[in-house]
């Protein structure tokens, strides 16, 4: 899994489709270490998903609508139990190590507890990551429309 990865970036957004096609946003992101109390989902009925950790929550500050993406209650929402951004990592191959790693964005999406099946979602799916940075995909959308994109996080040096 991902160690380190707490801190400060700035996140762009590019939208590749949708209304909104190559419009752009950057913001501010945080992301924070989760304590053991919150480092496993937990779903509406008490059922804890296996190999699915969340190492990080944490907010972000961006134009969401600038590039056509949904903003899902408040993103800027630093409550880890209804945190603006939620890294969730799922083993994919337990043998291989293999791991999927999703950021959803909005404190409504991410609400503890409550699982939403058809719901609007926007999600930033990481394709590659460093140690001062992840990219990859995003995807926001809301009964059967969808806009896409590409986005990065660059780690903020400290002064």
């Amino acid at each position: 899994m991902t160690a380190g990865m707490a801190g400060e970036y700035t996140l762009t957004l590019v939208a590749s489709t949708g209304p909104k096609s190559g419009n752009s946003t950057s913001g501010t992101m945080w992301l924070l270490p989760t304590d053991s109390a919150h480092r496993h989902p937990v779903s509406a009925i008490g059922v804890t998903p296996e190999g699915v950790v969340i190492p990080y929550f944490g907010a972000v500050e961006i134009g969401l609508e600038d590039v056509g993406a949904l903003r899902i209650g408040d993103v800027s929402s630093r409550d880890p139990d209804e945190p603006g951004v939620l890294w969730l990592e799922q083993r994919l191959e337990p043998s291989e190590g293999a791991v999927s790693i999703t950021l959803r964005l909005g404190s409504l999406a991410n609400r503890r507890g409550v699982q939403e099946f058809d719901g609007s979602f926007t999600a930033l799916h990481v394709h590659e990551v460093s140690p001062d940075s992840f990219a990859g995909t995003w995807t926001s959308g809301s009964m059967g429309k969808q806009t896409t994109g590409y986005f990065c996080a660059s780690r903020l040096k400290s002064h």
